[in-house]
């Protein structure tokens, strides 16, 4: 999450390192379909939201995929955090496999306007599994920053 390598470093990447390649012979699909289990979506999932996120992810490049997993694994954001200015909210699982505890107190410690809520669920993918939950948080997040009454049109 928080980590150590620069984006000179990233870019030099060994794409033919064990990790890369086998993802370059998985491909998407099959990368997307190895990670899905236990890690973004709850284990009771319903089997077509995960064959349908399946579809619809695995429509990514996969050299996209892998530079976009190895610089979201490895850029370090925390010098950065405290320097930001405008109200955030940060939306995680109660618990899961993907943000770890020390995550939540970095951007809870580092970040001046951040409101963190946390969704009574283990599941990473919370905007596909709750996005009603979601989006109600975020309206009410919204209003209290802009003024404007949350209601239905």
């Amino acid at each position: 999450f928080f980590k150590q390598k620069t984006a000179y470093e990233i870019y030099q990447c060994d794409w033919s390192s064990d990790v890369c390649s086998s993802d370059l012979k998985m491909g998407t699909r099959g990368w997307i379909e190895s990670s899905n289990a236990g890690r973004r979506f709850p284990a009771d999932a319903d089997p077509r939201l995960l064959a349908w996120t399946l579809d619809e992810m695995g429509k990514s490049d996969v050299n996209v995929m892998i530079a976009s997993f190895i610089w979201t694994s490895n850029v370090d954001a925390e010098p950065y955090l405290p320097k930001i200015k405008t109200p955030v909210l940060a939306i995680y699982p109660q618990s899961g496999v993907i943000t770890k505890e020390e995550h939540i107190d970095t951007l809870r410690n580092k970040v001046p306007d951040i409101r963190i809520v946390r969704i009574p669920l283990q599941a990473h993918s919370l905007q596909i599994i709750a996005p009603a939950t979601c989006a109600e948080t975020l309206l009410h997040f919204a209003a209290r920053h802009d003024g404007m009454a949350c209601h239905e049109q």
